[in-house]
């Protein structure tokens, strides 16, 4: 049931979003919410989510009976969050960045009697910070109740605040037709966003793509799998509704997304907007480190990180799923210093502590201890001169059996010409190591199970062994996470599956020079892979038939190995006598 909780609000703030209702020159963003339920719970994650704004600061004001236990209960489910969230002044007094004020306080549901009800909205309105709140929420168990509040607190906004602009909604388990300014909001019955707005699954689809790196493959064949997971799919909404918000940060009008890329695209251009840029990158992070919290997540103890980071090399992973620990779950600041500062010039202040760390911010410190550790790791495995010893040696030794093919051996020493290079610390090789690997290992599958089998075993061993030594020749700055996701803002704000793609064909006159002509003509279908590709191919007199046939089954070949399924079609003109 909360899925389809956090789906209806997700929804909303993207529909009716918190800053529209509030003047310009107002700082807070305060919000009410009346009554304290698991649907009330989903909508305050989502607004601790999306509020992270430059231009105004969250306040969450929650009314409801036995508030105390109400905190308790909500705090223990999200033991993380009272680290960045202010809950009823537990952050007052600490010098540390408060990303959202967030107040329990008791209110008795009885004082919402009919005799009583509106002498007791305005009692609560009259204690509203800056003496206004702008959006509201009723969300008690009961439907009618809602209802009747809301309507009710509508009459008395109206009368306090004849001339304010406010967002008054309810929680219903009905579909129910908004009226007289006040919103219901249906809570069931929803399987997806799309069921609700499908604009907004599109960008999280999107926002998904770009998250997983994953923009290569079967668009489609990965919409199934992104609706699938639960859990990636509510954060992929949650970062797609963001984008209201940062783009309403830096004034774009968002009602036209092709309009808003635009702008977008135009302010990353602008040398002189960097410094609002990183603010933007800076609240990416806060969004995202309020997310996690929100779904119980928490970063490992300052004096467990350590052994925190050797965990990671044993499951090859930063973040464990299992027990819902992410080392990035820290404070981050504008300051980039990692990645264009003197840690990118010289990289070997990323290896040894210096005096140069002491300004740096909780995320840019766990990345250099996270490398460091990647790095003690690796020399230790290097020590061991892998490419002749262990899983490397068996498996050379084993390819020398007369009846493994050619084929297995040519791929075999492309895989190990990859190892040489990510040994020697080379970047590239480094990130193209899965697909030297995939590209080995299909080609084993035709060798017949025993092979399969030997093999399977020691690369699976191989890539846990290698695997520090590959993130530590990423350097990771785990902020430029954050700095991706914005910047291909107008990617998820644009990009549909199942465009229709019109093209050149560029052709050569030779088989052996024509690699950078292929990848001209392949480069734009993998990234938009679109549903009906139409290739515009022109016969001059320099082209030749052979080398064309040959170019449109690479092209052919290509769009399979990648995954891309969409119909090809050539338009062909020009001369008739090519040979």
């Amino acid at each position: 049931m909360k899925y389809e909780y956090t789906l209806a609000f997700q929804a909303l703030l993207y529909r009716r979003p918190l800053f529209e209702f509030i003047g310009k020159s107002e700082r807070n963003m305060n919000i009410l919410v009346l009554g304290w339920n698991e649907a009330a719970e989903a909508f305050v994650d989502q607004c601790l989510q999306a509020g992270q704004m430059d231009k105004h600061e969250l306040h969450v004001m929650i009314l409801s009976d036995h508030a105390e236990q109400a905190m308790e209960k909500y705090l223990s489910d999200r033991p993380d969050l009272k680290r960045f969230v202010n809950v009823n002044g537990s952050l007052s007094g600490q010098n540390v960045e408060i990303y959202a004020e967030l107040n329990f306080k008791e209110f008795s549901q009885n004082n919402l009697e009919e005799t009583e009800i509106e002498n007791s909205l305005l009692d609560i309105l009259a204690e509203a910070p800056d003496e206004k709140y702008h959006y509201f929420m009723v969300a008690f168990e009961d439907d009618g109740l809602n209802q009747k509040v809301a309507n009710a607190l509508k009459n008395t906004v109206n009368e306090l605040m004849p001339e304010e602009t406010n967002a008054i909604h309810y929680v219903t388990t009905q579909k129910e037709n908004s009226e007289n300014g006040i919103f219901p909001i249906c809570i069931r019955g929803f399987q997806t966003i799309a069921d609700i707005d499908p604009e907004l699954e599109r960008m999280a689809y999107n926002a998904h793509l770009t998250w997983e790196d994953s923009i290569n493959g079967d668009a489609v064949a990965e919409l199934q799998k992104f609706r699938a997971d639960k859990y990636n799919y509510l954060s992929s909404v949650a970062l797609a509704l963001s984008i209201r918000y940062k783009l309403a940060d830096l004034d774009i009008d968002y009602e036209e997304c092709q309009t808003a890329a635009e702008e977008f695209w135009n302010k990353l251009q602008d040398n002189e907007a960097k410094e609002t840029l990183n603010r933007i990158i800076a609240l990416e992070h806060r969004r995202w480190v309020l997310h996690m919290c929100c779904a119980g997540w928490t970063a490992p103890p300052e004096e467990l990180r350590q052994k925190y980071y050797d965990d990671c090399i044993l499951r090859c992973s930063v973040k464990d799923k299992e027990n819902k620990i992410h080392p990035c779950i820290v404070r981050s600041s504008v300051e980039t210093p990692l990645s264009t500062g003197i840690f990118s010039q010289d990289k070997n202040l990323w290896d040894q502590k210096s005096e140069n760390e002491e300004a740096l911010d909780e995320l840019d410190r766990m990345s250099l201890e996270l490398h460091r550790r990647m790095a003690v790791k690796a020399k230790k495995y290097m020590q061991e001169n892998p490419l002749d010893s262990g899983e490397i040696l068996e498996i050379r030794e084993y390819l020398k059996n007369p009846r493994i093919s050619d084929k297995l051996k040519r791929e075999w020493e492309r895989f190990v010409f990859c190892l040489k290079n990510i040994f020697d610390g080379n970047w590239a090789y480094s990130k193209q190591y899965d697909r030297y690997k995939e590209m080995f290992l299909e080609t084993v599958q035709a060798e017949g199970e025993e092979c399969l089998n030997f093999i399977n075993e020691r690369v699976s061993i191989l890539s846990k062994k290698i695997w520090p030594v590959i993130e530590k020749n990423f350097y990771r700055d785990y902020k430029m996470n954050d700095e991706i996701l914005v910047r291909k803002i107008p990617f998820i704000l644009t990009y549909r599956i199942g465009f229709s793609l019109a093209m050149a064909f560029r052709t050569t006159t030779s088989l052996t020079a024509m690699n950078d002509t292929m990848f001209k003509n392949v480069a734009s279908a993998t990234v938009i892979k679109p549903g009906k590709l139409t290739y515009l191919l022109y016969l001059d007199e320099n082209s030749q038939k052979e080398v064309i046939r040959h170019m449109i089954q690479i092209v052919v070949k290509y769009m399979r190995g990648k995954g891309i399924n969409c119909e090809i079609t050539f338009l062909i003109t020009g001369r008739k006598d090519v040979q």
